[in-house]
């Protein structure tokens, strides 16, 4: 007698805990499809404009854009040059077209 009633008890609140188990999954999100990568910036882009920064004597913007190119592909070698020649003219105090003549 004892057992059939704890047989009958256990099957009888087995609902009960199911029931917040199942309640937990299907609450939990769950995505079907995933989003989509984000592409990565072309430092091309960046060297474009460093270069045409440099050239009309904005040389902290040019700065920037090269570094910005640099840390998309810290191995580009224009984006380095670039950076060399923009630390080169505001180190130097000398203007692009006298460093042109120089070289």
């Amino acid at each position: 007698m004892i057992k059939f009633s704890l047989t009958r008890n256990i099957t009888k609140n087995t609902k009960w805990y199911i029931f917040p188990f199942l309640l937990l999954l299907l609450a939990c999100p769950t995505e079907d499809d995933p989003p989509e990568p984000q592409p990565s910036p072309d430092p091309e882009e960046y060297i474009e404009e460093g270069w045409d920064d440099l050239s009309s004597g904005s040389y902290e913007d040019a700065l920037e854009n090269f570094d910005e190119a640099l840390s998309v592909d810290p191995e580009n070698i224009p984006a380095s040059i670039g950076m060399a020649w923009t630390l080169l003219i505001i180190d130097s105090g000398e203007s692009m077209e006298e460093m042109i003549i120089l070289f």
